[in-house]
């Protein structure tokens, strides 16, 4: 297990040009080629990863399955996303399109939360970026959609999310320096739930 700092930071869309411009001045690369990602959150009936989330309990989950349907259809990661007290990690496994299928009809049991079933979609387009040693992404085009609704309409959000991601070693106070943007909490997943009122 890695653990590592995730900070988000409060760049609204009238901003993210301005924002790439500095970016541009610091040196910045791309990484990676930028990629359309869709998750699938699970969550217990009380909903109380959700909760956990809002109040910032620790330790806490996030439990989803992680996809990207335009490059590989097939490709599927389990991904649970651990806070606690020490810091942020994620572990992941691969898992076949049946097994997939069959956690998405079942629900998956966590030790911490119990048996947990599908509740949100989240979907977003994603750039990777080098900025100062630490790694910078930025998802647009975020849309939202109810698992247990009977429609398939997306909700779309208009908002921006950058965030740094680097070692748990890295100093808070050189990273507040290097990059002078105000802090947030914004969670595509919270706001997901909020947007779509799920329960």
């Amino acid at each position: 297990m890695t653990f590592r700092i995730e900070e988000k930071l409060l760049i609204n869309r009238n901003q993210i040009d301005d924002f790439k411009a500095w970016m541009k001045m610091q040196g910045a690369i791309s990484i990676f080629p930028q990629r359309k990602i869709e998750s699938l959150y699970f969550d217990n009936y009380k909903s109380q990863m959700y909760a956990d989330s809002e109040e910032g309990c620790s330790p806490r989950k996030k439990i989803r399955v992680r996809s990207y349907p335009i490059i590989d259809k097939q490709k599927f990661n389990l991904e649970i996303k651990i806070s606690s007290i020490e810091g942020r990690y994620k572990n992941f496994t691969r898992i076949e399109p049946q097994v997939f299928n069959e956690i998405k009809s079942v629900g998956y049991t966590d030790l911490q939360y119990g048996k947990c079933f599908p509740k949100l979609t989240v979907r977003y387009n994603r750039e990777y970026y080098k900025v100062l040693e630490e790694r910078i992404t930025i998802d647009y085009n975020i849309e939202y959609l109810n698992y247990a609704s009977s429609s398939n309409i997306y909700h779309k959000d208009d908002i921006i999310s950058v965030e740094i991601k680097t070692s748990i070693f890295k100093s808070i106070d050189e990273l507040l320096n290097n990059f002078p943007f105000q802090r947030t909490r914004l969670s595509k997943y919270c706001r997901g739930y909020k947007t779509l009122n799920i329960r």
